[in-house]
């Protein structure tokens, strides 16, 4: 028989049941939590339209400012491409005006006769209305209706002054070709009758059969008529360069 043993109770060995913790949520919890539910909803879509109304239409306005500034470096572009393009057509406008009416204006495009016995019409170089024929010929140059319409009314001014100016150039030639037997003497008569090659080969021929005073003569009409012809030439050598000045117009800025 063991020494110790545990007596055992007779009586039921019973555990209290612990009853379960429950908690009653207050009123006012159950608006808290609905509140909240409320607020976060409020919240998303506070930050959706913030991201429509503001986010958005900022990027999209960075977009088109960005497509804006490159059309306007696009057109920028072309439209000094275009502006070059029309400083060339308009100065082969007014080239074409200066070749048109400078032989005109001068008299060098004097009608040859068709009948070889017809006498050549008079040089008109010093007679005709300079002025007139610059600005006459100004609408027969079809070129010059492309240019814009101030810079046409700007040609046409200035063909009214280049042509006072040309005026006066050829009355100061029509008196320097009516002085020219005046001006021919013993000091410039042989020079000047030396540039009529065909006189003198004449004046050779016929050395033997005129006298030294008819000789005389004819070296001081050939004297006069290359002094007047000089005077002519430098008179057509002025109205060409002051009518190619027209190319070096400084012309109205353009208007954009």
């Amino acid at each position: 028989m063991p020494l110790y043993t545990r007596r055992r109770s007779l009586r039921p060995h019973t555990r209290a049941p612990i009853a379960p913790v429950t908690t009653q949520s207050s009123p006012m919890d159950a608006w808290l939590q609905r509140l909240s539910a409320f607020a976060q909803v409020g919240l998303a879509l506070f930050t959706i339209g913030t991201i429509y109304t503001t986010v958005i239409p900022l990027y999209q306005k960075a977009v088109l400012d960005e497509a804006i500034a490159k059309r306007e470096v696009e057109l920028r572009a072309a439209t000094e491409s275009l502006e070059k393009r029309y400083v060339q057509l308009r100065h082969l406008a007014v080239r074409d005006y200066i070749q048109f009416s400078v032989p005109e204006c001068v008299g060098m495009l004097r009608k040859i006769p068709a009948n070889v016995d017809e006498p050549m019409p008079p040089d008109d170089t010093l007679t005709l209305d300079i002025k007139q024929c610059l600005v006459k010929a100004e609408p027969n140059t079809r070129p010059l209706n492309e240019l814009r319409q101030e810079d046409r009314a700007f040609f046409r001014k200035q063909l009214v002054l280049l042509g006072e100016r040309l005026a006066e150039r050829q009355l100061e030639a029509r008196k320097a070709v009516a002085n020219a037997h005046i001006e021919v003497n013993e000091d410039n008569i042989d020079q000047l009758a030396a540039k009529r090659v065909f006189e003198n080969r004449l004046n050779r021929v016929l050395a033997g059969m005129m006298t030294p005073q008819q000789l005389t003569e004819h070296k001081r009409r050939a004297a006069i008529a290359q002094l007047k012809d000089e005077r002519l030439s430098l008179y057509r050598k002025q109205v060409s360069d002051e009518t190619f000045g027209l190319l070096k117009l400084s012309w109205p800025p353009t208007k954009q």
